[in-house]
């Protein structure tokens, strides 16, 4: 039998304007242009990385990799495959608005274990633009791998 265990690749991805210039929305639901991205809760100084949006990521992931459970009933089956999540940072700061992309389901599981992962997220400082905050959207594809 495989291992129980699992390899999540993450690519954070925001809806882009350019490689410079990222998109958002306010309350309203107006497109902006974002100035600074949300900040994980212990990002705001940490001298262990260059910027905060790069403590972002590396803070996704370990909570991914921390928190993922491969599901029992897939493993059985031998299901692997990617799992592709959207979710909003809320101008409150809050992780809404979780939705699965794509048509193709993998099951067994997967997907219900990479919405109750993303559910799991901290609040944070949102994203801002024109000092007032706005949400934003990220997409990360979960890869579940067994070994």
């Amino acid at each position: 039998m495989k291992s129980i265990y699992s390899l999540a690749f993450f690519s954070i991805f925001s809806l882009s304007l350019s490689v410079s210039a990222q998109k958002g929305t306010t309350a309203h639901g107006d497109t902006i242009l974002i100035e600074t991205f949300p900040v994980w809760p212990g990002c705001e100084d940490n001298a262990e990385f260059s910027s905060p949006e790069k403590c972002f990521n590396a803070k996704l992931a370990e909570h991914i990799r921390t928190n993922l459970k491969y599901p029992p009933l897939a493993v059985e089956n031998e299901v692997q495959g990617r799992v592709n999540i959207s979710f909003v940072i809320s101008y409150e700061g809050e992780v809404t608005d979780i939705k699965l992309l794509g048509d193709k389901k993998l099951g067994y599981g997967l997907e219900t274990e990479a919405v109750r992962v993303i559910k799991l997220l901290p609040a944070m400082k949102p994203a801002t633009s024109n000092g007032q905050s706005v949400n934003m959207k990220y997409r990360v594809p979960i890869v579940f791998k067994l070994m």
